[in-house]
């Protein structure tokens, strides 16, 4: 998933010809504190914040007057690189340019969440392992092997770093809620194990035994 495909189609934009008083108006009717400002002819000039603009000793100056801010995301970003710009920027929304500084857009906060929760690896059901291991061992082809020979896929990994540089965490999200037997083959292969989410057949049996219950109850 790219930047140009995240692009939030409701953040308007202002003209570097409108003054501060206008923008503060328009920031209040879309409820969004920061706002792209466009050229005329489409190129992006940068980020505004509603509170460096109501510090603004004169709301009647123009937006062109003003030191903005310039961070962008390519139309190419990947969403690893949009969520890492997140994280330095701390901003809500990143405008998104082409290759000639033309503004295309913005991606929002709100709509990188929303793509990531209607990730098929998040919203299907299963089961959750954690490993811990030195970083010179790490090989997601030999993990692969052992939670396929379950009969098991990994729907999403990722690696995590530790306070000793030389181990890591990592977090699979299977496509099986019952993980003992995933468990015994990494524990036969001396794999430590640090965290598990799951549920076991024996609790999947409660559970419907008791559903059955309530059922009949109601009855």
């Amino acid at each position: 998933m790219f930047a140009a495909q995240l692009i939030d189609a409701s953040v308007p934009i202002l003209r570097e010809s409108q003054v501060i008083a206008d923008a503060l108006e328009q920031m209040a009717d879309v409820c969004l504190r920061t706002l792209p400002i466009v050229s005329g002819d489409g190129r992006f000039l940068g980020l505004v914040d509603e509170g460096e603009l109501m510090e603004a000793p004169d709301h009647s100056i123009a937006l062109s007057e003003i030191m903005l801010k310039t961070a962008t995301l390519h139309n190419d970003s990947h969403l690893f690189d949009i969520l890492k710009q997140f994280s330095h920027s701390r901003s809500v929304l990143l405008p998104v340019v082409d290759d000639e500084g033309q503004y295309m857009g913005c991606v929002t906060f709100e709509t990188i969440i929303q793509h990531l929760s209607n990730d098929s690896s998040v919203n299907n059901p299963g089961g959750i392992i954690v490993l811990e291991m030195k970083a010179v061992n790490y090989s997601m082809a030999e993990i692969a092997r052992i939670v396929e020979s379950n009969h098991a896929v990994i729907l999403h990994s990722y690696i995590t770093p530790t306070a000793d540089v030389e181990r890591i965490l990592v977090t699979l999200k299977l496509n099986k809620v019952d993980l003992k037997e995933v468990l015994l083959t990494f524990e036969r292969f001396e794999y430590n194990i640090v965290a598990v989410f799951h549920v076991s057949e024996y609790e999947q049996g409660l559970q419907d035994r008791y559903e059955s219950l309530m059922m009949y109850l109601s009855v």
